[in-house]
Parts: structure tokens; C-alpha cells; sequence
């Protein structure tokens, strides 16, 4: 089975996994965090990244120069999962699900994933193709 990490791919502990648990990651320049970076772009307290029921979320915790997922800006929290990027100043972290050597910290993968999004109806596009398709029939009749 397989359990979430955070693995440091660019800044000061970069190669480094971090385990992300049933109590979460917290990020910033506090050494009171689980992962301390020394960054001036780095609040204190900058960010945490918990496990929920239905996934993993990052959390912009009140920073001043923002959280960014997949170069988006996280407003104030956002679903994560597998691939995703998160930068904070100059670190960036990449979501990893890394096999487990302790059963202790198992974690059901269905559960990392977000829901699937709702299948979007057809009607809007078979209503715009009707109405494109009666202009151009108007045209080519009134130009005849």
C-alpha cells in the first residue's frame, strides 16, 4: 500500500520525503514546522498540507506571498493529488505516493484522489451546433 509524501524538488532541502500523516505537514520558516525552509519569500507559518476523508488539501495558512499549486495561486484551500506542484518562495514540492515499510501508516489510495467531476450535459453544445447550422442555412438562402 502506499502512503502520501511531500518530496522537496527545488530549495533548500531538496531530495528530501516528507511524510504526510493523520496530523499533516506544516511549512514556513518557524522551526516549529514539519518542514523549516529558510526562504525570505516564506512566512513563519506558510502553509499546511492535511489528509482528509477525501483527500489531500494544502492550505494557504495566512502567508503573505501565497501558495501556488501548478503555478495557480491557492486562495485558501485547494484538493492536491499525485504530480501536483507546491511552491512556496523558491521550494516547490511534488505530491508522491511512495510504497509503505509500515503498516502503521497504510492509507487507502482511493481516498487521495478527488471525486470525479460530474459529466456535463450535451444539450448546451447540440443547441449551439442547431442554432450555428440555422444561420448559415439564413445566409445561404438570402444570399441566393
Amino acid at each position: 500500500m502506499s502512503v502520501p509524501h511531500l518530496l522537496c524538488v527545488s530549495g533548500g532541502p531538496q531530495g528530501k520525503r516528507f511524510l504526510i500523516g493523520a496530523e499533516g505537514v506544516r511549512i514556513g520558516r518557524d522551526p516549529t514546522n514539519t518542514v523549516q525552509i529558510s526562504d525570505p519569500e516564506a512566512s513563519r507559518f506558510h502553509a499546511e498540507v492535511t489528509l482528509r476523508e477525501n483527500g489531500l488539501w494544502v492550505q494557504d495558512t495566512g502567508s503573505r506571498n501565497g501558495v501556488f499549486v501548478n503555478d495557480r495561486r491557492v486562495t485558501s484551500s485547494k484538493s492536491i493529488g499525485p504530480g501536483d506542484r507546491v511552491t512556496i518562495g523558491a521550494h516547490v514540492f511534488t505530491v508522491e505516493l511512495v510504497e509503505a515499510e509500515d503498516e502503521e501508516h497504510t492509507v487507502d489510495l482511493s481516498s487521495l484522489m478527488p471525486p470525479p467531476a460530474p459529466p456535463r450535459p450535451m444539450w448546451p453544445l447540440v443547441v449551439a451546433v442547431v442554432a450555428l447550422l440555422a444561420v448559415a442555412a439564413g445566409l445561404i438562402l438570402s444570399g441566393s
